[in-house]
């Protein structure tokens, strides 16, 4: 019998087992670092490079929100009078400032509790003290912060388990609780992590279920995982705990929420620290498979913590990849074609290969989103990517060498193309129809990089041409035609996925026609009352020099809003953009409400109905010409009053409680709910 898995030169055997070296795992510093070491951070600081003025001046670059005068004390002040200025939280004290290892004397012409609070202030940006968006982290201990205590699930009633027992996939064994807890035990007696409270895996039948939901529900929107052959039991026993650690943000078990949140921390700290106990296991598939899938759980999950060791850990899933080769084509369809092998065993070898491009892909769109829903850099390039863009989900989900070898696999009929031949060919429309999920959202996240500017390269500054941001305009918009016919002559997983696929487009569009780019911030000077007259000039004269170009995003915005209302999607990256798009309706809603102050009075224009039918309709375009004072949304009233505008607020709030899967979506719904509060004042 011929090893299949030799074949492949990305794959190695499974590594000898031995007696490892005693690892000890550092516990990363709270502090963020752009993409260091975590060596590096332990390091004196003395080491680091000095700061040039421009980047001691450059705030944007620092925190999620900009730079202005509402936003920042006025440092100048600390010259004059250093103990006049308030401190909010617990006070620096000078024990707590001073370490043993120490050895600077501090100034003598400053007191040291006011050097600190200078420090503290231009960490803890002071607009945002109610803590409104998902990156404003206060650390306290892990003790205290992080969930450390696994709830005990073994009195779930029955029935709400086999409830979400949707039965993908072969159930999950008995003995891998007890396996898990062995293994997770004697990483807590072997590191230096602060240990667990309470260790309660829980029982199989629980994490069965969670395996289940996330086939039901997360699989169809990114499917990673070969769905036909993945085992339980043949598993590796911590992949299978982050597939249910996923699953369980769609369960609704009484306890799941704090239990996945136990679980995500956990399978953070095991793969850390087998990485670091026995280097070989980094090499492995399935260590790359967890560590990606536990990534955007902690990104998502709703915990400031998490979203900061997401933060801390963003480049492990790209350097494992990078030394795994698994953006690079390393088993050519043509080499597969030509294996002289049966068809079972060439089927499991394309099974293996497409897994680790999948695996590639899948890390790709996470390290954009740190840039496309955090505002952080991204730690690797498009380029890079030179494996062939996935399969379609049918050849993909095939259940056996018979059915795959029906898609042409093996005779060579199937042609692959890469990212870049797509992008060099402008050959989109013909690349979507030929790739999977992952490929069709790898396609439309570089299109909405290339219409939004956001390269990869240089973060900082624009780099596309306009040749080339108007040719992935077109794109986005034939592919929107592309998505407008999902629901007849599909399966449900084509449907759930084609709802995010639209969401992407219409939110890149809302984006690239939308002159005010980053309105969050915007919403939080508002909440707490940071904004006047001539606070609001800028913005409103940015809109009144593109009406019809703004007007062509607010369209873009109802569509989003309106899509998700009525799709109910539920893929991570939903709550980030139906909250862009809600915010863009309140912009418009509030600048058109201060440029016709003085002018109630003149004619009134026809009224138009911004839902899922009117993108080109006649109507639609007078509209976007012309304006209204009249925009209505189906029901909510005159989106241009402020009781339309509450209402879609109000509406928006319900809508982002509804997309509970991801925590994250509660912080989206609170500022929401503060930003509809203030309206109603």
């Amino acid at each position: 019998m011929v090893n299949y898995e030799r074949l492949s030169a990305a794959e190695c055997s499974a590594p000898p087992q031995y007696p490892a070296p005693q690892g000890v795992t550092l516990q990363p510093e709270p502090e963020r670092r752009s993409h260091g070491n975590e060596a590096t951070n332990a390091m004196n600081v003395t080491l680091a490079p000095a700061l040039s003025a421009d980047d001691l001046n450059d705030f944007a670059s620092w925190f999620s929100v900009p730079a202005d005068n509402d936003f920042w004390p006025d440092l100048t002040c600390y010259e004059q009078d250093l103990s006049v200025l308030d401190i909010v939280g617990p006070p620096v004290t000078e024990g707590s400032l001073q370490k043993p290892w120490d050895t600077q004397k501090p100034n003598a012409s400053l007191p040291q509790s006011n050097i600190a609070e200078v420090y503290r202030r231009n960490q803890v940006p002071e607009i945002d003290k109610d803590a409104v968006g998902p990156r404003h982290y206060d650390p306290t201990s892990a003790e205290f912060d992080a969930q450390l205590i696994f709830p005990d699930m073994t009195g779930i009633p029955r029935e709400d388990i086999e409830a979400e027992n949707l039965a993908h996939v072969e159930e999950v064994p008995a003995e891998l609780t007890n396996i898990v807890f062995e293994l997770a035990n004697d990483m807590q007696l072997k590191s230096n992590y602060p240990q667990f409270i309470e260790l309660r895996i829980p029982p199989a039948p629980v994490l069965n279920a969670w395996v289940q939901l996330y086939f039901e529900h997360f699989h169809p929107m990114f499917p990673v995982l070969h769905k036909p052959t993945f085992s339980t039991s043949g598993s590796n026993p911590f992949l299978v705990l982050t597939v249910a650690a996923i699953g369980a943000h769609f369960s609704d078990i009484k306890g799941a929420q704090p239990c996945l949140r136990a679980m995500h921390e956990l399978i953070r700290r095991y793969t850390s620290y087998t990485c670091e106990k026995v280097n070989l296991k980094s090499r492995e598939l399935w260590m790359t498979q967890t560590i990606l899938l536990n990534q955007l759980g902690l990104m998502y999950s709703g915990d400031r913590r998490a979203l900061e060791l997401a933060e801390i850990f963003q480049a492990v899933p790209v350097t494992l990849a990078r030394r795994k080769r698994l953006f690079t084509n390393t088993l050519p369809h043509e080499k597969l074609c030509r294996l002289e092998l049966p068809l079972g065993e060439k089927w499991h070898v394309s099974v293996l290969d497409e897994q680790r491009r999948r695996a590639g892909f899948a890390i790709w769109l996470i390290d954009a989103a740190y840039d496309y829903n955090f505002d952080l850099c991204t730690t690797m390039r498009a380029d890079e990517l030179q494996n062939c863009l996935p399969q379609p989900e049918g050849r993909w989900n095939a259940c056996n060498a018979q059915v795959w070898a029906t898609f042409g696999e093996d005779n060579g009929l199937v042609t692959n193309y890469t990212l870049g031949q797509v992008i060099r060919n402008n050959t989109w429309r013909y690349a979507w129809s030929k790739t999977g999920t992952l490929g069709k959202l790898t396609i439309l996240q570089y299109l909405a990089n290339v219409v939004n500017d956001k390269d990869d390269m240089s973060p900082a500054s624009p780099s596309f041409s306009p040749e080339k941001s108007y040719a992935a305009l077109e794109a986005l918009e034939t592919l929107l035609e592309e998505t407008g016919d999902q629901g007849y002559g599909h399966s449900l997983s084509e449907v759930k996925a084609s709802a995010i696929h639209r969401v992407m487009i219409i939110s890149a569009l809302t984006l690239y026609h939308t002159p005010t780019s980053h309105i969050v911030p915007l919403a939080v000077k508002v909440i707490y009352g940071q904004m006047n007259d001539d606070s609001w000039t800028p913005t409103i004269n940015r809109w009144r020099s593109s009406s019809c170009q703004g007007r062509m995003g607010v369209l873009y915005a109802a569509h989003v809003f309106e899509t998700v209302r009525s799709a109910r999607c539920i893929h991570f990256m939903i709550p980030e953009l139906f909250l862009r798009g809600v915010l863009v309706l309140w912009l418009y809603s509030i600048i058109h409400n201060r440029l016709r102050h003085g002018h109630e009075n003149q004619l009134e224009i026809t009224s138009v109905v911004l839902d899922l039918k009117s993108l080109d309709t006649p109507a639609t375009k007078q509209w976007i010409a012309n304006g209204s004072s009249c925009i209505k949304l189906p029901g909510i009233s005159n989106l241009l009053s402020q009781r339309g505008r509450c209402k879609m607020l109000e509406e928006s709030v319900v809508v982002m409680r509804s997309l509970k899967a991801w925590g994250i979506s509660s912080m989206y719904a609170q500022l929401l709910d503060r930003l509809r509060l203030v309206e109603d004042s």
